[in-house]
């Protein structure tokens, strides 16, 4: 097959460009995004060509490191460099070809986990609708590739190998408090547990740096030493990228965000809420990337065209922080689908703008003053504990006391909602805000002898702990897949920007279906 013009160039020009760094001893290569505006071709061209003479042991690629000249150089090249078997595809995609994208795909968005074996050969065909012949040829292409390895009856996703400095990776969480981070919320503990296992997998460190308020302006703090660093301190040569995780955000986050993209490292964004915005010159960076969990309104349509399928013609929509754009989204797009139905009202809207959270944080304060605060009430006991001891459980014990009154102010500020929307009799079923609005939810409607889901139906979002132990219907945004397929940007960032033509990647979730959902009632209450 002849190779295209392009190509044949970007092969000339590296080529060209070994034989100059070799005369001068000099085993290092520019990037590949450099050597491709000097040569005049895209970057996928020029990565094309690069990965042609690391197939011939000719370059090697060392993630985090840059590209080096092989010590095979003037041994293992033939008659020239571009000689043998090997062929190359820059036009139209063959049968094989679109195999091995969509497995190179599913791999690099954790659907096949690093070391795990891949489905057997028949799974295979009838997951992809493939030959066996065509589905050979394609794992073969990624066995040569690196991305898979033979193993007893099939092939394995093969593990990133550490290099000779075991590679870091750096996690940048808001929310720090007296050296801990504010891990409140299961969705958050869950996201930096999988992350933790993906870096494992790898073998690769995770390094983690919180943001902190406390005092402000925020600033960085390393969670190993407890100290205070800037961003150019933590970028070192063993890091191989930086994922920033962009929660509810109280302050300006522009010094992170510009600041990652500027170190010319893969940056890896999450955007919890899709209420992150990006400046233009940090979107116009290659290397930056904006992980989202699921776009916004995929959640909500499809928890409405499961209680469609259920048979409920009239919801309500229940939430008490509707500020949040994420709120609001979601309404919308449950109303669109019933809409589009022909349940023009099908959505009622039980909500309020935000909560007064801030009121907690007061009574505790005023409970420390009276003595009635855990501390001061078992004060002879406190002061016998040692220092250290004390300082350790201080946090722990005030912050208790903030979330059990947080929890009773949500809950308090719910109850209006929740009656507004027991008065409507054609409401068949409840979609809350979040697991924790359901969680109160279904246990309101047990004080007023309502059956769940006989009567009404429950469903809530993230698919948390307490959801599953409660055993309620929630959405589940897959956070493992998102940690997954955010360790590989990091580690493989030009295979991953190939396969993903966007600088946004939206992963995938599902609704979970547990016993509070079912199909609508034929009466009314």
């Amino acid at each position: 097959m002849r190779k295209a013009p392009s190509f044949e160039k970007a092969l000339y020009f590296v080529e060209k460009l070994i034989e100059k760094s070799k005369e001068v001893s000099n085993p290092r290569l520019p990037k590949t995004s450099e050597m491709a505006e000097r040569a005049g071709v895209s970057l996928r061209t020029m990565w094309k060509a690069v990965n042609a003479f690391k197939k011939r042991n000719i370059l090697q690629c060392n993630t985090g490191e840059g590209i080096f000249i092989s010590e095979l150089l003037g041994s293992g090249g033939g008659d020239g460099l571009f000689s043998g078997d090997e062929q190359f595809f820059p036009g139209r995609a063959t049968g094989w070809q679109k195999v091995k994208g969509r497995l190179e795909r599913d791999i690099l968005v954790g659907r096949f986990s690093h070391g795990e074996k891949l489905p057997s050969y028949k799974e295979l065909r009838t997951l992809y609708d493939v030959s066996f012949v065509t589905l050979k040829k394609a794992l073969a292409q990624l066995e040569s590739e690196g991305l898979v390895r033979p193993c007893k009856r099939g092939y394995a996703v093969a593990g990133a190998e550490r290099q000779a400095a075991a590679l870091s990776i750096v996690l940048i969480q808001p929310g720090f408090k007296r050296g801990k981070f504010l891990l409140n919320k299961s969705f958050d503990m869950d996201f930096m547990r999988y992350l933790e296992f993906a870096c494992s997998k790898n073998n690769v460190f995770l390094k983690l740096i919180a943001v902190s308020t406390d005092p402000m302006p925020p600033h960085l703090v390393d969670m190993a030493a407890n100290t205070t660093v800037e961003l150019s301190d933590i970028d070192t040569e063993d890091i191989a990228g930086y994922i920033y995780s962009a929660k509810e955000l109280d302050y300006d986050a522009g010094f992170i965000l510009s600041g990652c993209a500027s170190l010319k490292k893969p940056f890896a964004l999450l955007d919890f809420t899709g209420e992150l915005e990006l400046s233009k010159s940090v979107q116009s960076m290659s290397l930056t990337h904006l992980f989202r969990m699921s776009t916004l309104e995929k959640p909500a349509h499809a928890i409405a065209r499961y209680c469609i399928g259920l048979g409920h013609k009239k919801i309500a929509y229940i939430s008490p922080i509707h500020e949040s754009k994420w709120s609001r989204v979601r309404l919308a797009a449950l109303r669109s689908v019933f809409s589009a139905a022909g349940y023009a009202d099908g959505v009622a809207e039980f909500t309020r703008k935000s909560l007064p959270t801030k009121t907690a944080e007061k009574k505790v304060l005023e409970l420390q003053e009276k003595d009635l605060y855990p501390i001061q009430a078992s004060e002879e006991w406190w002061k016998r504990l040692d220092y250290a001891y004390r300082e350790q459980m201080y946090f722990p014990i005030r912050r208790m006391g903030w979330v059990t009154l947080k929890s009773a102010i949500i809950f308090e500020n719910c109850i209006p909602l929740f009656k507004n929307a027991l008065r409507d009799k054609n409401i068949t079923a409840w979609i809350c805000a979040n697991d924790l609005i359901a969680s109160m939810a279904l246990s309101y409607l047990r004080t007023k002898n309502i059956k769940v889901p006989q009567d009404i139906s429950i469903i809530g979002f993230d698919d948390t702990l307490d959801a599953m132990g409660e055993r309620i219907t929630s959405y589940n945004f897959n956070l493992q897949s998102i940690a997954e397929a955010m360790i590989n940007f990091i580690l493989h960032p030009y295979g991953f920007k190939r396969v993903w033509k966007r600088k946004i990647t939206d992963i995938e979730g599902s609704l979970v279906v547990r016993s509070t959902s079912d199909k609508a009632r034929s009466t009314s209450l």
